[in-house]
């Protein structure tokens, strides 16, 4: 019986950067790439959550186009919810679907989807069908954790991305206020400031290799960029939103991206963080337009305006080939909107 249940082909939906680098560890590991209609387990990665309803739920979206007793395995960073209501529609198309978000460890590595000890999968659902999909799901990352029902891989997820998140832009802030220091003239040196927290134990190794990006300016490239972590950090707000939970750190964590998106930066690394604090001849130097957030602040961000302009691809399209309006109606919650559309 479990021989027959064998996962031996896949299909990979969405961000087309992310499924090719996947897709080629899984082809190493012996996989077999199948159109969706013939495929075994189906990935899907977006990061606007819009984008990820309509590849799933759309007329001719993947509930309907994967075959019987396929599984579906969504590695977006997501709602608890959406989680939810996806494994509950995957049972009533008789499809198996698994929550199991993608854990970048070091975001500012150039090929951050390509190298398997960087990645980690939290995942949520029937831990059968996960037995199941598991030798694929170790074909992608190094770590692949299981953490209970449907809905609980993304509930880790948003935990673990609070926690980065704030850890990162904590970094930034702190190396601002050492620039602030020395408008005082006290002069504490960026390496002699690393030297203390390293001896003091307080970074993890990405951390460490987030600062080195930004020493270095190693700002621009990297295959996971500000637009990941937003699409992150606004999957974990409209999350905690869910639950009428209101995160006041997390929040200003994403508006500080969210201004940074807005005046140019959202294709940059996230180590491009920096620059929301920098001098005027430094944002000239990255393309940086400041007037494009004024006024911005002053009445909310509007969700009917412009935002930034797609990034994605020509004529609105993202990767995925679907069309871009989505200004938080589709999830109840304005988070959503700021992904680079």
């Amino acid at each position: 019986y479990m021989a027959s249940q064998e996962v031996k082909t896949f299909y990979f939906a969405g961000d087309s950067k992310v499924a090719s680098s996947l897709g080629t560890s899984l082809e190493a590991a012996g996989f077999t790439k199948a159109s969706v209609s013939e495929a075994d387990v189906v990935f899907t990665y977006c990061v606007s959550e819009s984008v990820l309803e309509d590849l799933y739920y759309d007329s001719k979206g993947l509930l309907q186009s994967s075959k019987k007793d396929a599984v579906l395995i969504d590695l977006s960073p997501s709602t608890v919810s959406f989680a939810q209501e996806l494994c509950a529609m995957g049972s009533v198309s008789e499809k198996h679907v698994l929550d199991a978000p993608l854990v970048v460890q070091n975001i500012v590595l150039s090929q951050a989807f390509s190298e398997k000890t960087n990645l980690a999968l939290l995942v949520g659902g029937s831990e059968e069908i996960f037995k199941r999909a598991e030798p694929m799901l170790r074909a992608i990352a190094a770590k692949v954790m299981w953490m209970g029902k449907s809905g609980c891989g993304q509930a880790a997820k948003v935990a673990l991305t609070l926690t980065s998140a704030a850890a990162l832009v904590g970094i930034v802030e702190a190396y601002s206020s050492l620039k602030s220091s020395e408008m005082q003239e006290a002069v504490v040196d960026q390496e002699d400031y690393l030297d203390v927290v390293l001896a003091l134990r307080m970074l993890t190794p990405a951390q460490e290799a987030f600062i080195e990006a930004m020493e270095q300016d190693e700002l621009e490239g990297t295959s996971f960029t500000l637009e990941h972590l937003m699409g992150e950090l606004a999957a974990a707000l409209a999350c905690v939103d869910d639950g009428d939970a209101i995160l006041p750190q997390a929040e200003a964590c994403f508006r500080l991206m969210e201004l940074l998106a807005m005046v140019g930066g959202v294709t940059y690394s996230p180590a491009a963080l920096k620059l929301v604090f920098a001098d005027e001849e430094t944002s000239k130097k990255y393309g940086l337009d400041w007037s494009r957030a004024e006024g911005a602040y002053d009445h909310g961000y509007d969700d009917d305006s412009e935002g930034y302009e797609c990034t994605c691809g020509e004529d609105d399209e993202c990767d995925c080939g679907h069309h871009h309006h989505h200004h938080g109606s589709q999830s109840g919650s304005s988070y959503i909107s700021f992904s680079s559309n």
